[in-house]
């Protein structure tokens, strides 16, 4: 039952923090009352007028507006976005208003005349307050939101900006709160929609492509630096154009430190373009993918006797295994992504997955890291999953048999059963000595595996 008019106005004026807590509810029920709704509109615009009270305004205006219905954010949406773009002497609320601009972009950009007015008047002032938060990490995230919500709603706007937006995103590859990478990440994927799509999407396409190109030339531009001391195996040859960072000029640590968190923040934006959806198709040459995953994957500098090793080694060391661990993560999320378009690759993929495994199984530094060996093995569940048959029968065999060397079942914990053409190993918890504790399924070919699976499960749990 909607409040009188005079108990909404206290309500929505109230300090009470009984109060406060109700006011969701108080406006649900009360905003589309004719005669509550103007005084709720009123009591609102005093409260955003005057400095002392302008912040619970904004608190009010953001639960108010998913509860209004579109006539009543449309007529007032220009006026509180005037309130949030005017800049008050001692005026702190940066963080407050971005989430109400982004509010009202969401919840208004569908009436013509608020965009008309908005492109007009308010939205080159949006990407200035966007671009320049940088008080604190909930501002940054306040900001980062809004300006997801403005390109996906003014994607034709912001190309004459897509290089500046570009180069903001780009200085969170120096990020370490993982909030607020995955945002700015989500944001790049957005910035390469921006502009019209061109014929059947081939625009959206070639933005897609070129972008996710650089950023995996890029990450191993960032890795020429980082394996500057390591004899790698295979040399690449990459022409490509990479994105600019900041020249480090530190010490040997926090130069190594920052280079694996530029490495593993490239990482996040690859996996952030595959799993983020897209309005064409997304064009990606696999091999940009597996031959990063495989570089990064090739070298293993063992811990296992630290002694010997100095503090630089045992750095190098723990930020290799934390990349290694993203490397696996973005692999499991490619085959996933790629299905079976990677079968012309496959023995690439089982090799990168079994050579990594079986380090898995011998190094000791690497047995002791429980994320590692699980991101081991979800690459692998996956992979056997998409794959079946294309994977050739002696990898089977050494993947399998490490399999159940690494762990000692319980007799319940392992069962075989056949599938048409196929052989089910089927492991769950509780294991007596697990490196990992997720149920797995693997399907293998062919009957001829059947013995040596017996022979390796016997041995097992005798």
């Amino acid at each position: 039952m909607p409040l009188q008019n005079t108990q909404v106005e206290e309500a929505l004026c109230s300090s009470d923090e009984v109060i406060k807590t109700l006011l969701s509810y108080i406006l649900n029920l009360n905003i589309h009352n004719v005669s509550n709704q103007k005084i709720i509109i009123s009591s609102l615009n005093k409260l955003l007028s005057t400095s002392k009270t302008r912040l619970q305004g904004l608190e009010i205006l953001h639960l108010m507006i998913p509860y209004s219905t579109p006539s009543i954010i449309t007529e007032n949406a220009l006026d509180w976005m005037s309130h949030c773009l005017v800049k008050h002497v001692g005026d702190d609320l940066t963080e407050a208003k971005l989430v109400t601009i982004g509010l009202i972009v969401e919840y208004a950009s569908a009436d013509q005349d608020f965009t008309k007015k908005f492109i007009q008047d308010y939205i080159s002032k949006v990407l200035d307050m966007c671009l320049g938060a940088k008080s604190n990490p909930h501002e940054i995230r306040a900001a980062l939101n809004t300006l997801a919500i403005c390109m996906k709603s003014y994607h034709s706007w912001f190309t004459q900006h897509k290089g500046r937006i570009e180069k903001y995103l780009l200085t969170f590859l120096d990020c370490t709160d993982e909030d607020l990478l995955i945002k700015a990440a989500r944001c790049f994927h957005y910035l390469q929609q921006v502009g019209g799509a061109g014929v059947d999407g081939v625009a959206h396409r070639s933005n897609f492509s070129a972008a996710f190109t650089k950023l995996c030339v890029t990450a191993h531009k960032l890795f020429d630096y980082f394996f500057e001391n390591e004899t790698e195996v295979e040399q690449l040859n990459l022409d490509g154009e990479h994105f600019e960072y900041t020249e480090l000029h530190l010490d040997s640590q926090k130069t190594l430190d920052i280079t694996a968190k530029r490495i593993t923040n490239c990482l996040e934006f690859l996996k952030t373009m595959l799993l983020e959806g897209y309005p064409v198709v997304k064009e990606i040459k696999p091999l940009e993918i597996l031959n990063l995953v495989k570089r990064g994957c090739a070298i293993h500098q063992c811990i296992s006797t630290a002694q010997e090793d100095s503090l630089d080694d045992y750095l190098f060391s723990v930020l290799l295994i934390d990349i290694q661990v993203k490397l696996l993560q973005l692999l499991r999320i490619f085959i996933i992504w790629g299905q079976s378009n990677l079968f012309p690759y496959s023995y690439m993929v089982t090799k990168i997955l079994v050579d990594t495994f079986n380090r898995n199984q011998n190094c000791i530094c690497i047995k002791q890291n429980q994320v590692f060996q699980e991101t081991v093995y979800k690459a692998l569940k996956y992979w056997f999953q998409v794959s079946k048959c294309a994977v050739k029968s002696q990898f089977q065999e050494k993947i399998i048999e490490g399999i159940l060397n690494e762990i000692r079942p319980s007799k319940t914990a392992i069962s075989l059963s056949t599938k048409h053409y196929l052989i089910c190993l089927h492991m769950a918890p509780p294991f007596e000595h697990s490196a990992f504790g997720i149920p797995l399924s693997l399907e293998v070919y062919p009957f001829g595996l059947m013995a040596l699976i017996s022979r390796l499960i016997l041995k097992s749990i005798r």
